[in-house]
Order: C-alpha cells, then sequence, then structure tokens
C-alpha cells in the first residue's frame, strides 16, 4: 500500500511540474499511471482497464480540452511514473 501511494505521489508531482509549462492532460496522466499499476499487479488481464482509458483520452480531444500531442504525454507520463509502483513494492 505504501508503494502505491509513493507512486501516486510522484505522478501527481510530476504532473503539476509538467503542467506548469504546458498543459498536458491530467486526466490521462492518472488513466495511464492506473493501467501500469493495475498490469505490474494482476497481469496481463488487468490490460483490459486499456479501454476505459482510452474512453477518457477519446473525450478529451472530443471535448477539444487537449491536443492529440498532451493526451500522449499525459498516458505516457503516468505509465512511466506508475512504473515508480514497481520500483518500491
Amino acid at each position: 500500500m505504501l508503494a502505491l501511494v509513493a507512486a501516486m505521489l510522484v505522478g501527481l508531482a510530476t504532473t503539476l511540474l509538467v503542467t506548469a509549462g504546458w498543459q498536458i492532460s491530467v486526466h490521462m496522466s492518472v488513466a495511464g499511471g492506473t493501467v501500469m499499476v493495475l498490469c505490474l499487479a494482476f497481469g496481463q488481464a488487468a490490460l483490459l482497464a486499456a479501454l476505459p482509458a482510452a474512453a477518457v483520452g477519446w473525450s478529451r480531444l472530443v471535448l477539444r480540452a487537449h491536443t492529440p500531442a498532451q493526451v500522449a504525454a499525459g498516458t505516457a507520463l503516468g505509465a512511466v511514473t506508475g512504473l515508480t509502483f514497481a520500483l518500491l513494492r
């Protein structure tokens, strides 16, 4: 549980740092990190969580809240910071 909380804090801090200079998708950062942590914890079956994450990304684009680059960067940043969970557990 501590590893998960630490990974969430790392994700929050890095996302906020990037957002200060460029409007990265925080929604997708959370979604990407969630999918990564679920896959690390439960294996390939958790890849099904990528479907709702993709729906979130699609909605951010349809609502014109972000550009495709901002959505992709948010997803990648979330996934990379989700790896913090693997390093700490």
